[in-house]
């Protein structure tokens, strides 16, 4: 795309040159903020918009107590946590409940392209970087509406709009199919491990019932067996004293859930304790080949084992799981990702026990169990195909990335002024 003819300075950090003929304002001279409680049943709640997208995600969930009422061309917009991007121009009359300001654009401003404009990453670092609040930041509405920009004309925001609806469409459309691919490999992987575990590496083995339904026949020379019977421990850690407060930049390795991935630790943002805590809560210290597994939340029933050479610690999120001989570790860590350990998590979650595994539960996990030789063979070979498949998923994983950092750069610099879109026509 081509740039403007001519530039101004704006004198807006953030914002930097802008088309010559954009008109400075504030927010709060083109957005009207909407604060009229509702009573409509028909609810909007953040987890109902997409993250980044502008995309209202239909729930079955349903929300307790009322908002502001917006109508058709309001803006709601996510104030905790700008950095998620949850923004949605109302397609509907409805009730936004929870952490969203509503704005209605004035006169000299139109609802599709301020919906762009709150979605831009030049807005959303600025919005970010004033959070109040270490736990829950949310950016408030006084410093929005107090912002300076530079508005282009009524015509000329429609143009940008229609622009950007296209354009971030197709690149929403492409990302959508390699999500899709990504998880097809995920399930994949799942059900690669799930017959290893189940039948074994010999396609002619005999086999016998396992005597549970959702399991169905087992090789016929392979054990049944629960997980208390092969491991010394099946426990957590602690929230130390003091909480997030005690952490440091050095010291023993404290992991919790997020560091907890089926591929491995993730150890972008490592915490530590000091030696003495780590001496406080010596029973929860993690060794090399331990099962680390997430008993809580949204990553429940997420594992992997514990590689490094030094100790670590770990809190109450995380469950140890330290094995006998006659089990090997990454056997285990399998079994723990097929069907059978996921279903396993799935039927113990049931009733009111949604939040989370207690240990006598993890301690009666079924655990089908061949030789340990076989056990070795089997996690040699299932090491090396999840490798192939990993490496194909990290591909488009990495794609993903690449096209979401595109598609916000074109947001930002049509919003911006940095691309003269006014001469565009769609391509359909």
């Amino acid at each position: 795309m081509k740039a403007y003819p001519e530039y101004k300075t704006s004198g807006i950090d953030w914002l930097g040159n802008v088309p010559s003929h954009w008109e400075g304002s504030r927010f709060k001279y083109f957005l009207d903020q909407i604060t009229t409680p509702s009573i409509s049943t028909h609810k909007v709640a953040l987890e109902n918009i997409e993250s980044a997208t502008g995309r209202y995600i239909e729930t079955s969930s349903e929300f307790d107590g009322n908002g502001i009422g917006f109508i058709v061309g309001d803006i709601l917009y996510g104030k905790l946590r700008p950095y998620l991007q949850k923004v949605w121009l109302a397609e509907f009359d409805g009730n936004a409940i929870g952490d969203f300001f509503v704005y209605r654009p004035l006169n000299n401003a139109t609802s599709e392209f301020i919906k762009w404009l709150l979605l831009s990453d030049s807005f959303t670092r600025i919005a970010n970087q004033s959070t109040e609040g270490a736990k829950m930041p949310r950016v408030s509405n006084d410093f929005i509406r107090n912002l300076s920009f530079y508005l282009p004309p009524i015509e000329e925001q429609m143009a940008i709009a229609r622009y950007l609806d296209e354009v971030t469409a197709n690149i929403n459309s492409l990302m959508d199919e390699k999500q899709a691919q990504v998880e097809d490999l995920r399930k994949y992987r799942s059900s690669v491990i799930t017959e290893i575990v189940t039948r074994g590496l010999n396609p002619d083995v005999s086999l016998r019932p396992s005597g549970i339904d959702w399991l169905g026949d087992i090789p016929e020379h392979w054990n049944d067996t629960k997980l208390k019977y092969l491991a010394t421990k099946v426990g957590s850690g602690v929230t130390p004293r003091g909480g997030s407060e005690v952490y440091s930049d050095s010291g023993i390795l404290f992991l919790r859930s997020q560091n907890i991935y089926d591929d491995g630790l993730h150890l972008d943002d490592p915490k530590y304790i000091s030696a003495e805590i780590d001496e406080d809560m010596s029973n929860s210290r993690v060794f090399k080949n331990d099962l680390l597994l997430n008993i809580t939340g949204a990553s429940i029933g997420r594992c992997c084992l514990y590689n490094l050479a030094e100790s670590a610690n770990v809190n109450q999120h995380v469950c140890i799981v330290r094995v006998m001989e006659k089990i090997s570790p990454l056997y285990l860590k399998l079994v723990i990702n097929s069907r059978i350990g996921q279903t396993q998590i799935a039927l113990y979650q049931t009733g009111g026990n949604r939040e989370g595994l207690n240990y006598e539960q993890l301690r009666n996990f079924y655990i089908p169990l061949p030789p340990l030789s076989e056990q070795l063979q089997i996690a040699d070979y299932l090491d090396e195909k999840t490798a192939k498949i990993d490496t194909l998923i990290e591909e488009l994983e990495a794609q993903l990335s690449d096209l979401a950092t595109y598609k916000q750069a074109v947001i930002t610099e049509a919003v911006t002024g940095k691309v003269d879109v006014r001469d565009w026509t769609p391509k359909s």
